[in-house]
């Protein structure tokens, strides 16, 4: 779920950068984030543990672009409103 989550910021990220070229308050500035894994989830060890934290587990994530600033919710917003 989380994965999930992850893939919508960054393709949300990846879109504005082409409805807010135009905006000349907008960078556009991309960082590439290389490939590598990281430890997702839960051992169930901490105070509050959900169902689909279980089980802590490696996940391997190729390299991808992120807006190497954040979108604010006014500029995503200017992307709604332009179609997004």
């Amino acid at each position: 779920m989380k994965l999930l989550s992850l893939f919508f910021i960054i393709m949300a990220a990846m879109l504005c950068v082409c409805v807010c070229a135009d905006d000349s308050n907008y960078t556009g500035k991309m960082i590439w984030i290389p490939e590598g894994s990281f430890l997702m989830g839960n051992t169930g060890s901490e105070q509050y543990t959900f169902a689909d934290e279980l089980h802590q587990r490696s996940i391997n994530l190729s390299g991808y672009f992120v807006g190497k600033y954040e979108v604010t919710r006014g500029d995503y917003r200017k992307f709604i409103e332009a179609g997004g």
